[in-house]
């Protein structure tokens, strides 16, 4: 998956759309209906029209286009919401970050994501034998879902295995070059091996892809600050 933040050449300019998708994809919100609210994107709406309300519709609408373009899933969705996390508005690049980890927690299925809740789960609780377990499994079934990868890189990071870490977060943005999260993860391994230049080009790649990451930010002053001390 390529990751190329295009402008988005069509505004959508039609408020009586974006107040139907508001009004009707809130009873779905409201009622806590996501397979309705699935069932009534597909019949009703595009991927480029939720993109186009997304990028040139009001807060309100843009922000439930972003939510809705997350719960439509797929790879047609993630440029959309990958350019929403370069809108002035908070609350907007907070629902297309949103959006974007439920597509690639989606990305091997129902029974997929299932598992790597479960292994995010176990991570949470620092239970990390079971964890790895789980994740194992789910790489054999799926050998391309970029977010397992992510997650055992989160894992073998936590572990202070610093290499493993590298090379599940190479494995990550192999599949999933827009993923910002393996970027920056890829960054603190560096950081913490002491490769100071390699890590501030990977913090600079998902700045570049999600420019609100402040901690990345901070990070990238504490190494400058260090190597401008050593010097």
């Amino acid at each position: 998956m390529t990751c190329q933040l295009e402008a988005c050449t069509s505004p959508f300019g039609d408020a009586e759309r974006g107040s139907e998708l508001t009004r009707e994809a809130g009873r779905y919100l409201r009622s806590d209906d996501e397979p309705g609210l699935r069932r009534y994107l597909r019949r009703s709406w595009s991927v480029g029209q939720l993109a186009e309300l997304l990028h040139g519709g009001d807060s309100v609408a843009s922000w439930v286009a972003a939510y809705c373009l997350g719960t439509v899933g797929g790879a047609v969705s993630v440029m959309p919401l990958a350019r929403a996390l370069h809108h002035d508005d908070p609350a907007i690049v907070s629902a297309a970050e949103d959006g974007l980890w439920r597509i690639w927690f989606d990305e091997a299925g129902v029974s997929g994501r299932r598992q790597l809740q479960r292994a995010a789960d176990q991570i949470d609780q620092s239970r990390y034998s079971a964890a790895h377990a789980i994740l194992e499994d789910i790489i054999a079934r799926h050998p391309t879902f970029a977010e397992a990868y992510n997650q055992r890189s989160l894992l073998h990071y936590l572990e202070d295995d610093f290499l493993g870490a590298i090379a599940d977060c190479k494995r990550t943005l192999k599949f999933n070059r827009c993923h910002f999260g393996a970027h920056a993860g890829l960054g603190h391994a560096y950081a913490h091996l002491g490769h100071y230049h390699e890590a501030l080009a990977c913090y600079k790649s998902a700045l570049d892809i999600h420019p609100r990451m402040e901690g990345l930010r901070q990070s990238m002053r504490r190494i400058q600050e260090h190597a401008a001390y050593v010097a």
